[in-house]
């Protein structure tokens, strides 16, 4: 039973030894925060890429969309009584 209630310890190391340790799990610590971060980041991409062609779609349909006059409406040409043909 006593060895369930046991902690994991680091291991007594002396000086420098000890200080080379902590610095290596500060810099997986750190790698893993970063992954983390890496990760959510790539999430957002992913997100950001499918609204963006979805955009695109969209926007190339209007483009291409033949333009539609409002009922009632017609254009008037004007011509330019100072202009020679």
């Amino acid at each position: 039973m006593e060895q369930e209630n046991q902690v994991e310890k680091l291991p007594e190391l002396p000086g420098p030894q000890r200080q080379g340790f902590e610095v290596q799990n500060e810099a997986w610590t750190l790698v893993a925060k970063m992954s983390d971060q890496i990760k959510s980041l790539e999430y957002d991409l992913a997100e950001m890429t499918v609204e963006n062609n979805q955009l695109q779609e969209r926007v190339k349909k209007l483009a291409s969309r033949q333009p539609t006059w409002p009922k009632g409406y017609r254009p008037q040409r004007r011509h330019n009584s100072t202009q020679s043909r």
